[in-house]
């Protein structure tokens, strides 16, 4: 039985020893081949350098991130084959002034990822195109992009009332809904651990892609099994009202706070 529990700890020691090799040498080498892309060399550990910084997890609480200063965002889960460019605030698009100049209207545009422009090159996102228009009308307003990845309606309400009033815009726009019903509102033990292992290891990312549809069954399957997407009726109705509940009560808020301020909410 001694012998038999050595040789589990050797051989357990050994897989951990030749894993973090491979998780190692597989990071420098995606980061080499995808033209040094800090997503792949520091995948799943953003925030904790202060580099991506994109934290999923947080926004499910209620928290915000940005980006770090005149960053660029590239990498295949990061921003497709297209390149991000943050400026100096830590938002998507040129460069803008903190406050707004004489005569300028401002518009900020709050959303998730599709305000981003997630996997979109920076002169497709549609605060950039709204720009574009103004722009060609000789309109003097200034349009600012304050979508992220993976924000909800209280990640949009925790940036509104952290940071936006300092840029004193007359007006914002909001666009957001799907990533408040995309996730459920508990996620077990077991379903945490699949899911930080999903997002954290770029050997799971490599063999995930490596292996492809058989990989999506095994793990389409696991999440089905681990996360309480199967509900009784009364259960998912319960889920549906509470997801519901949470919308529109940060929808209200975001409202309420930005007519407090003098600042139109479309």
């Amino acid at each position: 039985m001694r012998k038999w529990l050595t040789n589990t700890a050797k051989m357990l020691v050994a897989t951990c020893v030749v894993f973090v090799i491979m998780e190692g040498a597989l990071r420098v080498g995606a980061y080499a081949w995808n033209n040094r892309s800090d997503y792949y060399l520091y995948y799943g550990f953003h925030r904790w350098i202060g580099r991506v910084g994109v934290n999923p997890w947080s926004t499910i609480q209620g928290d915000y991130y940005k980006f770090p200063p005149n960053y660029v965002l590239r990498g295949a889960d990061g921003q497709g084959t297209e390149t991000a460019s943050i400026n100096a605030f830590g938002f998507r698009g040129p460069a803008f002034e903190d406050g707004k100049s004489g005569g300028t209207f401002r518009v900020v545009c709050m959303g998730e990822s599709s305000t981003f422009g997630y996997k979109n090159p920076d002169n497709e996102t549609y605060p950039f195109l709204l720009q574009q228009v103004f722009t060609e009308e000789r309109l003097p307003v200034q349009v600012m992009n304050a979508g992220f990845p993976y924000y909800n309606s209280g990640s949009i309400l925790s940036l509104f009332r952290g940071e936006i009033p300092q840029f004193r815009p007359h007006l914002i726009t909001f666009y957001a809904g799907y990533n408040d019903t995309s996730w459920p509102m508990h996620v077990g033990g077991a379903a945490r651990l699949a899911l930080w292992t999903q997002s954290h290891s770029i050997t799971y990312l490599f063999l995930r892609n490596a292996l492809s549809r058989f990989a999506f069954r095994v793990e389409q399957g696991v999440f089905e099994g681990l996360m309480p997407q199967k509900l009784r009726a009364d259960e998912l109705k319960n889920d549906m009202e509470l997801v519901a509940a949470r919308y529109r009560r940060n929808v209200q808020a975001l409202i309420a706070d930005a007519r407090r301020q003098g600042i139109d909410i479309v």
